[in-house]
């Protein structure tokens, strides 16, 4: 059986597949002048990382198409890294974590939207057995 742990955000989405760790993130938050900051050096060994990034834009508009596609892109990444690792002729369980609803309103918002875009490409091409986990309970486990 295939096994799938995330954990959405905008700026370092974890990926387990398998046991195999992957984090996406923006290039500038994980090095420095010298190569890869601290934690990500300490992570490196076990960890692959993706690096994302985001467009500027002009205006609220502008803005909002950006991010979707933005987004798109993104969680295209993460499908493909997920069938990479998986064995598609076994049944996938897939756990990821819910909305923190004490985010600011426009971070939840986008975070809203590029986790929907998410669990919508899990369900279609992935496994529809999702479970969904609230973050109070993550910190509980």
């Amino acid at each position: 059986m295939n096994y799938i742990g995330i954990d959405p955000s905008l700026i370092s989405t974890g990926l387990v597949v398998n046991g195999k760790i992957f984090n996406y993130c923006r290039e500038s938050d994980a090095t420095n002048k010298s190569g890869l900051s601290k934690w990500f050096k300490l992570c490196e060994q076990y960890a692959t990382f993706r690096y994302i990034s985001y467009r500027e834009y002009k205006d609220y508009s502008d803005g909002e198409l950006t991010k979707l596609k933005d987004y798109d892109k993104i969680t295209d990444g993460i499908i493909n890294d997920i069938e990479l690792n998986i064995n598609k002729s076994e049944p996938t369980k897939i756990a990821i974590e819910g909305y923190n609803f004490g985010a600011s309103v426009g971070d939840l918002i986008d975070l809203v939207t590029f986790s929907t875009l998410l669990r919508k490409k899990l369900y279609d091409y992935i496994s529809k057995d999702i479970l969904v986990l609230s973050p109070s309970t993550l910190k509980q486990e």
